[in-house]
């Protein structure tokens, strides 16, 4: 009996950690996120008060045509843009061909990027999609607002990529 207890307690911390690391979050809001335009994102990002808020952004993911280097068990940054190819911000993405993740060959072109949405269908590099996090300031970023820009350090907690419909 004992045996069983532990196999079924390993079993369960096994399934937690697996959990968590895809992303998972059963405490998450459900709530649809507001989508907002890049430049609302920009003023937000100049907000405390844009703490814990849900929003979406529509644009396409991107990399340069250099090098990227991909860390086992870390995200990679990529480039989101708006419709005309501007720069919105980086979102930081797995690799892989799960939901919410990217893929990309050893030698590749911006062309060859491949994002996979939350119901894990494959978008090509050009396709518009909808993204969708919560923003979580960082408060112990030094300098904790940009002087330049007046931005603070924000992470994006959550992220969830869909079809744009």
């Amino acid at each position: 009996m004992k045996n069983i207890l532990q196999y079924g307690l390993t079993f369960l911390v096994v399934a937690i950690i697996a959990l968590w690391q895809t992303g998972y979050n059963p405490f998450a809001s459900k709530k649809e996120a507001e989508a907002v335009s890049p430049s609302v994102f920009k003023e937000m990002k100049k907000q405390t008060e844009s703490d814990g808020k849900r929003i979406a952004l529509v644009g396409t993911f991107s990399v340069s045509n250099s090098d990227i280097t991909i860390k086992l068990g870390q995200p990679t940054s990529l480039m989101f843009s708006d419709e005309n190819n501007n720069l919105i911000d980086f979102f930081k993405v797995w690799n892989g061909s799960g939901k919410n993740e990217f893929s990309l060959p050893t030698t590749f072109t911006p062309k060859d990027l491949k994002v996979y949405d939350n119901e894990g269908n494959e978008h090509s590099c050009n396709e518009k999609i909808k993204i969708s996090f919560t923003l979580k300031r960082i408060k112990e970023a030094e300098p904790e607002k940009d002087p330049n820009t007046g931005e603070y350090a924000w992470e994006w907690e959550q992220l969830r990529i869909d079809p744009l419909k």
